[in-house]
């Protein structure tokens, strides 16, 4: 149900958007994303924007011939407000809802991520949601995992954390029983906080939701959207879109051995 509504919406979303544009409109193409969702959208040491977003991203302008200009780097909800003012031209990547399909264009889907459980390693296994009634769990402010998710979490009296490392320490010390966190960000944010020992992640998997890139409409480069999903969906076809997410993968884990 709730792919085929976000379907639907998006589908509305990319009809309404303007027509191909050329490299003169607008060459390059300011964008930005989340601090630490790795491997999705993350800035290392020198604030590079790294991960699956922007590497697809450069790949896309490569072939149609504007540049990713990242050197801007914000929090995340001034971020959002930059793209919508049209500030910034792309935010990459956020999952789907219906208001921010009425704030930005959508773009096609880029990747997926597992919405998964982190608990203490001491406590019974979770493998079903009845498991998480009556207990407290915690999740990032500020961000949304698609309304059907975010409903879902509000029924359970999930609360929102400032960070995903305050996040697992509240689960490791008995403040909560649990967070939710994106897969590889889970088991990245664990390794920051060297955890390992006393955080697991559950086998329980809440959902899988798709990523995409968010684009002003308040900026020409909008235009280039129609051609970019054109370029997206035929590397999804060949490969290409799995080839750099599992690069990005490993890249991840190797840091994390």
């Amino acid at each position: 149900m709730i792919r085929s509504l976000a379907s639907c919406v998006l589908l509305f979303s990319l009809i309404c958007q303007p027509a191909l544009a050329s490299v003169d409109d607008c060459p390059v193409i300011h964008g930005l994303g989340a601090y630490d969702w790795e491997p999705i959208s993350y800035y290392d040491s020198n604030n590079t924007w790294q991960g699956v977003m922007p590497a697809v991203l450069r790949e896309v302008g490569r072939e149609l011939g504007f540049r990713l200009n990242d050197d801007e780097k914000l929090p995340w909800k001034r971020a959002l407000l930059a793209t919508e003012a049209g500030t910034m031209d792309v935010l990459g990547g956020a999952y789907f809802t219906e208001e921010r399909a009425r704030q930005f264009y959508y773009s096609t889907a880029v990747t997926a991520e597992r919405i998964r459980v982190f608990t203490r390693s001491t406590d019974a296994e979770v493998t079903s949601l009845a498991q998480l009634s009556n207990r407290q769990g915690v999740r990032p402010a500020g961000g949304s995992y698609g309304d059907e998710m975010d409903a879902l979490l509000d029924q359970l009296g999930v609360i929102e954390i400032r960070t995903g490392e305050q996040m697992l320490q509240m689960v490791s010390v008995d403040r909560a029983d649990y967070g939710v966190l994106a897969e590889f960000d889970g088991l990245a944010t664990r390794r920051v906080t060297r955890l390992d020992d006393d955080i697991v992640m559950a086998p329980l998997i809440l959902d899988e939701l798709e990523v995409y890139y968010l684009f002003s409409r308040r900026s020409s480069c909008a235009d280039w959207l129609p051609a970019i999903d054109q370029v997206i969906d035929r590397m999804r076809e060949e490969g290409v879109l799995d080839a750099l997410h599992e690069r990005e993968v490993y890249r991840l884990l190797d840091k994390l051995d």
